[in-house]
């Protein structure tokens, strides 16, 4: 009688014990898999960062790039000055690699905004541009409409360049972001000096 009733307790511990083994398992199995989602979400995220980061520095290179052509027209005031030439360095493409990351932008942290800000920058700028083959005078286009695209530029080239830190490429071309920031400064505090001599901007703008 007392043999029978170990029995029964043994045998009823040890479905207890295979099926709490059975829990942890599955437990164990579970945070593995969430473990390596994470890392490979962290890995997807990285590659991403530096993707933009890469497409961010193309942008802000050719925006200041575009800046100074737009600045050198009003400065030796040469005339006539068409919309086509203004339309072709200002229309910046439209982005590839930040298209597929706007979903994540959240994940970007502080600079999220600013990366927001930067792109809807650019597809304003891009806009802006072809309007102008409808402006009234496109064949000779105004000085204040190549200051606004200048200045639009300028702005463009700005904020990229103060996502450089946010967003490094872990290759070459992080070693040129102070001379490209340096650059990018230079430009902007000059434009700012001198950009009202050719149209009336808001103290308020960029």
């Amino acid at each position: 009688m007392t043999t029978g009733w170990l029995e029964h307790i043994t045998f009823d511990l040890g479905g207890f014990l295979a099926g709490i083994f059975g829990f942890v398992a599955a437990i164990i199995a579970v945070l593995i898999t969430l473990c390596a989602e994470r890392r490979r979400a962290k890995r997807e995220l990285n590659s991403l960062r530096r993707a933009l980061g890469v497409e961010v520095r193309l942008y802000a290179a050719n925006a200041l790039t575009a800046h100074y052509y737009c600045k050198s027209l009003l400065t030796n005031n040469e005339s006539p000055i068409h919309a086509i030439l203004i339309e072709d360095r200002a229309k910046l493409p439209p982005s590839t690699v930040y298209a597929n990351a706007v979903l994540k932008i959240g994940e970007f942290g502080d600079c999220g905004a600013t990366l927001v800000r930067f792109f809807a920058s650019i597809a304003a700028a891009r806009e802006a541009a072809e309007r102008l083959r409808d402006h009234p005078l496109a064949d000779n286009l105004p000085s204040g409409e190549i200051a606004k695209a200048a200045n639009g530029l300028i702005g463009i080239a700005k904020m990229g360049s103060d996502l450089f830190p946010f967003l490094k490429t872990g290759t070459s071309e992080d070693d040129s972001d102070s001379d490209g920031v340096v650059k990018t400064e230079s430009a902007y505090l000059q434009w700012r000096f001198c950009r009202e001599n050719y149209y009336p901007f808001p103290h308020t703008s960029a």
